[in-house]
């Protein structure tokens, strides 16, 4: 099987209808992410008046000083860069640091201008939800005249038709699948940041056997409504062995952005996976509290119109769901367990290994903060209120065993 996602480019994504098995707030972003990489083609930082969603992060919060050596592009001989093409890569890095949504994050090297590492977040309602999708990317001598290259951590596994095991991703945007006109890349318009909303939004559906070309067509029919459900929990089963894998070995660069992501998301994965546990009923099991999921039913057996209301978790409706996958998710569930208490405590252990400032010393680690928000504060570009509570709680030696970030 082949994919068929065809990504629009910002000349034409303003009249894309959105596709089912993508929630209308999600198709928002990704057009509101289009939308400021065409309307602001300048140098200029992000206007504050614009809306939240679309405001932008710190680019130095991307920079690293070296690329690590477990980049898929690393091996990519490096030719003479041009000015012209020096300047459009960082162009692209200006577009990124504005426009990229919330679960995107990026990794760039300050020895290697011409590759990157992102990190998607697993939409929720889908069978990807809070698992971890790194793609590296490669920029040529000659972009944007040609699309980026972009290879998938795929683990061996196709986890979607548009991620292959080969860590191909197939999209017209890259010129990995076929299209024309506006779905292919556009060197005057397309840009890095196009790509990887076009994964976030079009690729990491709620249904993404419908991602096949030709199956949209079928949808509705009895027979592609099994196969559907079929795919999808096939694709959450493996995107819970990704967890573990990348838990055991994140890629380089995301390391502690990988702890304590599933610090903070642990519990709930967790919470959602137990719902498919088999238990000695035919009842789907209790719901966590807080879930999207209903109290528990008695799972109806007879007429398919006697049926209770779908309840869908991770884009998988409980009450269908087979017993195979209530099955694997059992065995995979101690191993999820372990890894979510491994993380909790090697984030309490870090927390109390931290050392406590003595009297009239400044908390740790914001003393550099200070000095440095101290050296810019007369800058027009900073946000001197912030500044100013960041350099005022680091005057603090009262304040013990916290954890600041100053803000973008």
């Amino acid at each position: 099987m082949g994919c068929g996602i065809s990504s629009k480019t910002t000349c034409d994504l303003e009249t894309t209808t959105p596709r089912q098995g993508v929630s209308s707030a999600l198709q928002r972003r990704v057009r509101n992410k289009m939308r400021v990489e065409e309307e602001d083609d300048s140098d200029h930082e992000q206007d504050a008046s614009l809306p939240k969603e679309v405001m932008g992060r710190e680019l130095a919060s991307f920079m690293m000083e070296n690329a690590p050596r477990d980049h898929q592009f690393l091996s990519q001989e490096r030719s003479m860069w041009k000015p012209a093409w020096s300047k459009r890569v960082q162009r692209e890095w200006r577009i990124l640091a504005r426009g990229l949504p919330e679960d995107i994050h990026l990794r760039l090297y300050g020895d290697r201008m011409d590759i990157m590492r992102a990190a998607l977040v697993g939409p929720k309602n889908t069978p990807y939800a809070d698992a971890l999708m790194f793609f590296d990317v490669h920029l040529a001598s000659n972009y944007p005249l040609v699309p980026p290259s972009v290879k998938f951590w795929s683990f061996g596994e196709r986890l979607n038709p548009n991620l292959y095991e080969s860590g191909l991703v197939c999209l017209s945007l890259l010129g990995t699948w076929s299209g024309s006109g506006t779905e292919v890349w556009c060197p005057r318009k397309s840009t890095v940041l196009q790509v990887l909303v076009s994964i976030l939004g079009l690729v990491l559906v709620e249904e993404p056997y419908f991602n096949e070309p030709g199956y949209e067509r079928t949808r509705g029919t009895t027979q592609a409504d099994i196969l559907a459900r079929q795919y999808s929990e096939k694709a959450r089963l493996m995107s819970l062995r990704s967890m573990l894998r990348i838990c055991q070995n994140p890629p380089s660069g995301f390391e502690d952005f990988t702890k304590q992501h599933f610090v903070d998301k642990g519990e709930a994965i967790l919470k959602r996976v137990e719902q498919f546990v088999p238990s000695n009923t035919t009842s789907v099991a209790t719901p966590s509290v807080g879930s999207t999921a209903s109290a528990t039913v008695p799972r109806p057996l007879g007429k398919k119109s006697l049926r209770m209301p779908s309840v869908y978790v991770d884009g998988i409706d409980t009450a269908v769901a087979s017993e195979g996958f209530r099955r694997e998710v059992a065995k995979m569930l101690p191993g999820l367990k372990g890894m979510q208490q491994r993380m909790a405590a090697e984030h309490r252990a870090a927390l109390m290994a931290a050392p406590s400032p003595t009297a009239g010393a400044p908390v740790g680690g914001l003393l550099a903060a200070k000095t440095q928000l101290l050296a810019t504060l007369r800058s027009d570009d900073v946000d001197k209120d912030k500044s100013r509570a960041v350099i005022d709680l680091a005057d603090r030696p009262h304040v013990v065993n916290s954890t600041f970030v100053v803000a973008a």
